[in-house]
């Protein structure tokens, strides 16, 4: 019989499998990163797009939003203002001018020596001789009033604007030194002003008072001492003899309001020869 010897049996130990790296995440943060970018670009263009009215997006269509207001009643506040200021106005056609003027307002010729307290009397006149601009209450809110017989020497007001030529104030103090007289200078260089075209003569008005460019088409505002006559290309009447003028005395009502002055401004600047 065979012996056995007598020992400790060795279990073979499992050899160690080597650590598995982690995947690396560098390549797939990546991938995202530049999907967002490139999701950014794209919202960008297209909100551009959007924005220009290049392309429509259905339920963000600028035209749509709007149509759908109209249809619901409810129109942009924008449109309703501008309506509000809408003003209604009717056409002046007279013998000698046209002008649009607001509704109610209403305007009014004037010839052969009526409508003017300025003429001298004796001589018979022919033309033009006023026009009146009345308020819905039938007020006369500025008038035209032919006006003869006057006459003066020299000038000792000046009416300096910041636009003022050196040369045409040389003139006007040269013209007030021969007479004798000190010329008052009133600086209105940084007076506001109102200014508009009537008639094809460029027109500033202070308050109620008119100022014209004497000599239109340069770079300067020369305004006539004698600022209480205006002239006006179109506007004349004759005398008996034949003799042509065109000098007109105008005035504002003294009562006149801020709002009735731009809208007598509004009728002056639409006035022109009727055809």
């Amino acid at each position: 019989m065979d012996t056995v010897p007598n020992g400790t049996m060795e279990t073979p130990t499992p050899t160690p499998q080597p650590a598995s790296k982690p995947k690396s995440k560098s390549n797939g943060g990546l991938v995202a990163l530049c999907i967002c970018l490139a999701l950014i670009v794209v919202g960008l263009l297209v909100y551009i797009a959007y924005e220009k009215e290049y392309i429509q997006i259905p339920f963000l269509s600028k035209n749509n939003s709007a149509q759908d207001a109209e249809e619901d009643g409810n129109t942009d506040n924008t449109d309703a203002t501008e309506a509000d200021n809408a003003i209604a106005t009717t056409t002046f056609t007279g013998e000698t001018v046209t002008a649009t003027l607001p509704e109610g307002w209403t305007m009014q010729e004037y010839y052969d020596g009526q409508g003017s307290e300025y003429l001298s009397e004796g001589p018979d006149y022919a033309g033009l001789t006023g026009i009146k601009i009345f308020n819905p209450s039938n007020t006369s809110m500025f008038y035209l009033a032919g006006v003869n017989g006057i006459g003066f020497a020299g000038c000792s007001e000046y009416y300096a604007f910041a636009d003022d030529n050196p040369a045409y104030r040389a003139q006007a103090q040269a013209s007030a030194d021969e007479m004798g007289e000190e010329m008052n200078i009133n600086n209105f260089s940084s007076m506001p002003y109102f200014e508009y075209e009537m008639l094809g003569r460029t027109v500033r008005r202070i308050a109620t008072k008119i100022y014209l460019d004497d000599e239109e088409g340069n770079n300067y505002f020369e305004a006539p001492c004698f600022n209480v006559v205006v002239t006006f290309e179109g506007l004349t009447y004759t005398d008996e003899t034949n003799n042509l003028y065109q000098a007109y005395f105008y005035g504002f009502n003294t009562t006149i309001t801020g709002d009735e002055l731009l809208k007598v401004d509004d009728i002056l600047k639409s006035m022109s020869l009727t055809e």
